[in-house]
C-alpha cells in the first residue's frame, strides 16, 4: 500500500497542532489524523472515538511498525512545510471539531 497524497491543515488548539488526511493507492482516504505536540516532538494520532467507558479507541491504525513510521514521516514532513503558514483554524473552531467527533456514535 502506497501513500499517494497527504493533506494537512495547521490548527492552534493546545497540543493538537494539525489535522491530516492521507490517500492510499489513489483510492482510499483516511481523515481526522491528528498531529500532536508531545514532549519528544510532534507525533501522529490516528482517528479515534470515545467508548462508553470514556476511553479513546483508534478506528483504524497501521499493523506494522514500519508502516506506522512511514505514515508518520509522510504526515510530519508535509506538516513541517504547512506549519510555517498561519493556522487556518483557531482554537475555538478546533474545539467544535473535537466535540463533533466525540459526539459521533459508533456501534462498537
Amino acid at each position: 500500500m502506497k501513500i499517494t497524497d497527504v493533506r494537512v491543515t495547521p490548527i492552534d488548539a493546545g497540543s493538537m497542532k494539525g489535522l491530516a488526511s492521507v490517500t492510499f493507492d489513489g483510492v482510499f482516504v483516511v481523515g481526522s489524523i491528528k498531529i500532536i505536540a508531545g514532549s519528544n516532538g510532534n507525533f501522529v494520532g490516528m482517528p479515534s472515538y470515545k467508548d462508553k467507558n470514556g476511553e479513546y479507541k483508534d478506528i483504524c491504525f497501521p499493523l506494522s511498525k514500519d508502516f506506522r513510521n512511514e505514515l508518520q514521516e509522510a504526515v510530519l514532513a508535509k506538516f513541517e512545510g504547512a506549519e510555517k503558514k498561519e493556522p487556518v483554524i483557531d482554537e475555538k473552531k478546533a474545539e467544535e471539531y473535537k466535540k463533533d467527533a466525540e459526539a459521533d456514535s459508533f456501534p462498537f
